[in-house]
């Protein structure tokens, strides 16, 4: 795989009925040109940022919905195929 380069694909996905249940609020936070991570036990503690290839957004808004098969058109062939099959990571 010469010449080959790693992209970075990350979804926000929606609450599942668990942490519906508790009452979890969202700690993850997608802007322009970063992704930001909040530590929910330390609150004033500066956000964590990040930088991502791709980002999708598909924890409230069905607009911007983006599942596995949301993100596949931003990966290589080969990568599409793994997550269509479910060996895509979950974040």
């Amino acid at each position: 795989m010469a010449g080959a380069s790693v992209k970075v694909a990350v979804r926000v996905r929606p609450f599942n009925s668990r942490e519906m249940s508790r009452e979890s609020k969202c700690i993850i936070q997608i802007g322009v040109v970063s992704t930001t991570i909040v530590n929910p036990k330390q609150p004033k503690e500066t956000p964590k940022s990040f930088s991502f290839d791709y980002s999708y957004w598909s924890h409230t808004s069905v607009s911007h919905s983006a599942g596995v098969r949301g993100t596949v058109p931003c990966c290589d062939r080969d990568q599409g195929l793994s997550a269509h099959q479910g060996q895509f990571p979950r974040v």
